[in-house]
């Protein structure tokens, strides 16, 4: 049996079924099966962007700690240069200057690293190598090298003051 509904003029109809809200149990399931799926899908987004900035926080945070660590490197790095260049003095006037210029440059290049954020030093990086590839890779290899230089004479300064020095052969 048809039940009648009005019509836009109050007129009633008998060929239009009323509608009832969700009288069907299984659309009922799949329309909060949906909506539960929506809501969890939504839920994990949420967390997913909330653990991405938590990621790239503690990223930025370790690399801004690194960026110091770096940074007194050279410092330390520009003071040794110093330091060789004042036993030079005496010996050969002309390799000592060119040694301090060298050790204000290195010592600028810290400064440098320390008035800036690493996501501008990373861009920088980043420009340099598709602009200049060339340079960026010999500029990665001097500064390899030479922190490996630093690094191999720090050890065995450290060893050498801590009694433990290498005979030589």
């Amino acid at each position: 049996m048809k039940q009648t509904s009005s019509g836009t003029d109050g007129s009633q109809s008998r060929d239009s079924p009323q509608r009832t809200t969700s009288t069907n149990p299984d659309q009922s399931i799949a329309a909060m099966v949906q909506e539960g799926a929506s809501a969890a899908s939504s839920a994990v987004r949420r967390q997913a962007a909330e653990v991405g900035r938590n990621v790239a926080h503690e990223v930025e945070k370790s690399a801004t700690d690194q960026k110091a660590v770096g940074s007194e490197a050279l410092r330390t790095m520009s003071r040794a240069i110093t330091a060789a260049a004042s036993e030079m003095e005496g010996a050969s006037p002309d390799v000592a200057r060119w040694t301090r210029e060298v050790a204000q440059k290195v010592d600028g290049l810290s400064s440098g690293i320390e008035g800036r954020s690493f996501t501008d030093i990373w861009k920088e990086a980043e420009d340099l190598a598709r602009t200049q590839p060339v340079v960026f890779f010999g500029a990665a290899l001097a500064a390899g090298f030479g922190i490996s230089r630093f690094l191999t004479a720090t050890g065995q300064s450290d060893s050498q003051t801590g009694g433990q020095g290498h005979a030589s052969s």
